[in-house]
């Protein structure tokens, strides 16, 4: 049988086995509340937690076209029970976790900032905010600068941990959200300020594509997923096109390894962002997304149409808090981040649409 007939098979099982696994995973207690995996969760029902695998939820439900009204009110309801009076959404418990490895971290890299801020904040509002907008629901962001001048954005870049620059990529794919979806900004200003982050980028921008310090020479892994977040924020404003290049290309390419949920779906989305922007070999390309499938398989569940972290077990960590015992079974965060790795390596063999398959705003 053909490898695309049999991939496309695949994803028609995982399609119809998922709702199953999304409806196991729900917190009866608490309409639109999810666990984080299967059966090792550390943190009690009674605490009020689990911002994240609600977004997870929309995210995998919105990609196989499976939301119904219902859910979408549930979830949306319990997404918005974490924002402040800021408009900030996030989750207190997770932050309150993961306080001392964030200590640990701010003393290796002597930066106070780790500690003092917690950063994780902008990402865990970006996440609730695109899962709202998947979910139909409007949304109104908070500010997260002060001030979008040349000079602020310039001094926001340079203020990132690019000791981890996956990470500090990461603040940038969040700062180009907040911008788009704004509502204080005006397009003039909106415009001044990516074009000052695109300005700011360029003293980062490595021969291989990825984006670091100059002399450093980070893991393979952290400079495709630098790529990829600076990639997918400047996609989201139709700007990453003469960001992509061959170098980070071949970079992604190549990558193999034993690798999570995450790193997987890092290399697949720079190859998905660099093959819409750039001639490459599509019969090359379509050899190595089949290749891939096998990656996925290694964190597949059959019998829940459902993705672990990692190969064979659950995840343990999200946002640097421990909230699982990584017990050997499926989790909401990998099934989240394999299932849109289905629909980019689906989109990249042109299966997408007949397989029914939506790309998430995230």
């Amino acid at each position: 049988m053909n490898k695309v007939v049999q991939f496309a098979d695949w994803v028609r099982e995982i399609r119809s086995r998922i709702p199953g696994f999304v409806a196991g995973m729900s917190v009866p207690s608490s309409p639109g509340r999810y666990k984080f995996s299967l059966s090792g969760d550390i943190i009690p029902e009674s605490t009020h937690w689990g911002l994240g695998q609600s977004t997870f939820a929309a995210r995998i439900l919105y990609i196989f076209g499976l939301l119904d009204d219902l859910k979408r009110g549930e979830i949306s309801k319990y997404i918005l029970s974490f924002k402040g009076k800021d408009d900030y959404v996030y989750d207190r418990e997770i932050e309150s976790r993961s306080r001392f490895p964030r200590f640990v971290s701010a003393v290796k890299s002597l930066s106070p900032r780790l500690y003092l801020t917690y950063t994780s904040k902008f990402a865990e509002t970006r996440q609730a905010y695109a899962a709202l907008i998947n979910l139909g629901q409007p949304i109104l962001l908070p500010r997260m600068l002060k001030a979008f001048d040349r000079k602020s954005i310039h001094e926001f870049v340079a203020g990132l941990n690019w000791q981890n620059p996956w990470g500090a990529a990461s603040q940038i794919n969040h700062l180009i959200f907040f911008i788009h979806f704004s509502e204080y900004l005006s397009a003039d200003e909106k415009k001044s300020a990516l074009d000052s982050i695109e300005d700011s980028l360029q003293g980062y921008r490595r021969a291989d594509g990825s984006f670091y310090r100059k002399g450093d020479l980070p893991d393979i892994n952290l400079r495709i997923g630098s790529a990829m977040k600076i990639f997918m924020g400047l996609s989201l404003v139709n700007r990453a096109g003469p960001w992509v290049n061959k170098e980070i290309y071949d970079l992604a390419f190549k990558f193999s390894g034993n690798c999570n949920a995450c790193e997987l779906f890092n290399a697949n989305y720079v190859l998905y962002a660099c093959s819409k922007r750039m001639a490459v070999d599509r019969e090359e390309l379509a050899s190595s997304v089949l290749s891939r499938i096998g990656s996925l398989r290694e964190h597949y569940w059959p019998d829940y149409g459902a993705f672990s972290f990692y190969p064979g077990k659950a995840g343990t960590v999200y946002y640097s808090a421990v909230v699982s015992k990584g017990f050997a079974e499926p989790d909401m965060h990998g099934t989240a981040m394999l299932s849109w790795s289905i629909f980019i390596l689906s989109a990249m063999l042109g299966v997408n649409q007949e397989l029914g398959l939506k790309e998430p705003v995230l």
